[in-house]
């Protein structure tokens, strides 16, 4: 196994996830991983082996979920940090950027429902 392999530095997230989730699949359950990685199906593993191989798939999307987040922050921490702040969509300084364009203050803008609100410690 592949136990001592280094992580390279830009190695792609999902990659790296799926051979870590194999390699423990593996040590652990050798059949979950062959269906984990393709080599075996689901209904070829005795009754037993299913609900495991099920749990290591619920696993692995979970680990696809935290992937896909991990790269959208990298996506808005890289547009925030190339373009500033006020470019990344639906954020705070988006939203003042763009009432500042139409000519409207932060502090005129406030609901009334928000008047009782106090900023003071």
């Amino acid at each position: 196994m592949e136990q001592s392999r280094r992580i390279k530095f830009r190695e792609d997230e999902r990659s790296l996830l799926l051979r870590l989730l194999l390699q423990v699949a593996s040590a652990r359950e050798p059949e979950v991983a062959a269906v984990l990685s393709g080599r075996r199906s689901l209904v070829s593993l005795a009754a037993e082996q299913r609900i495991p191989a099920l749990q290591a798939s619920g696993v692995w999307f979970q680990l696809l979920t935290i992937a896909d987040e991990l790269l959208a922050m990298r996506a808005r921490r890289e547009l925030e940090q190339g373009a500033g702040a006020d470019e990344v969509p639906g954020s705070f300084a988006s939203v003042v950027a763009q009432m500042a364009a139409n000519g409207r203050s932060a502090g005129k803008s406030r609901p009334r429902s928000m008047s009782y609100v106090s900023g003071r410690p």
